[in-house]
């Protein structure tokens, strides 16, 4: 789980509510930020977070036929023919 830190001389909390709908929660939190150093690492490490969080979810497979890019990808098979029928 991710951790956002912020030094208490340059933010203060000022407000955070939760919703819950549902299995799924979410979690507001306003911080008062009076250094702009430190907004500036609180708002890297939410992009990181946010980054991160985009990379791990796994794209959704889809049912039905194989799209055309991924059958381009599949190798020919080397089958021999005799001619005529058995």
């Amino acid at each position: 789980m991710p951790t956002i830190w912020w030094n208490e001389e340059h933010g203060r909390l000022k407000s955070y509510s939760a919703t819950v709908r549902g299995q799924k929660s979410t979690v507001k939190i306003e911080v008062e930020i009076a250094d702009p150093a430190t907004l500036g690492f609180l708002l890297e490490e939410l992009g990181r977070i946010e980054v991160d969080q985009k990379r791990q979810r796994a794209p959704v497979a889809r049912k039905g036929r194989p799209r055309a890019e991924q059958i381009e990808h599949v190798e020919t098979l080397m089958l021999p023919y005799h001619g005529g029928r058995p």
